[in-house]
């Protein structure tokens, strides 16, 4: 994330490198559940969504520090950025005032606070479920029957 947001903020902010942050999720849960020996898949499960989590706090603290710490004017960029795809999709013409580009997309309501993050990180905790429940299940061994 760092290497991508010295080489190019609009990068940084752009959907396409936000989603494919997904891979070194997927790829550190891979990796923790192919080590040896094998896990049950209930322990699988546990596992891989334990991983999610601690890799989805990093994400966030890294994020929440650069929005708020190093580079404050993110948000403008973010910003305008927004503004900017709005109006080329036509998607600024709503019937209130509330709802134009330019009052949701200001840079005080895209404000990194402590409640929104909390709320994306629990957001993110289900998907992270899901995800461990799949993986858990086909890369965990089958319980023992007794």
């Amino acid at each position: 994330m760092a290497v991508i947001y010295s080489q190019s903020r609009e990068l940084f902010l752009s959907p396409i490198f936000q989603w494919s942050l997904l891979i070194p999720y997927l790829i550190f849960m891979v990796l923790v559940l192919m080590k040896r020996p094998s896990y049950f898949k209930g322990s699988a499960i546990r596992t891989a969504l334990v991983t999610f989590l601690i890799i989805n706090a990093c994400y966030y603290l890294y994020t929440f520090l650069l929005y708020e710490v190093i580079d404050p004017g993110l948000y403008q960029l973010q910003s305008d950025l927004m503004i900017a795809n709005s109006k080329t999709h036509n998607l600024g013409t709503p019937g209130d005032v509330s709802q134009r580009p330019e009052v949701m997309y200001a840079p005080e309501s895209l404000k990194y606070t402590f409640s929104k993050v909390m709320l994306w990180y629990a957001q993110g905790a289900i998907f992270g479920a899901a995800i461990s429940f799949i993986l858990g299940n086909i890369l965990g061994k089958k319980e023992p029957e007794e």
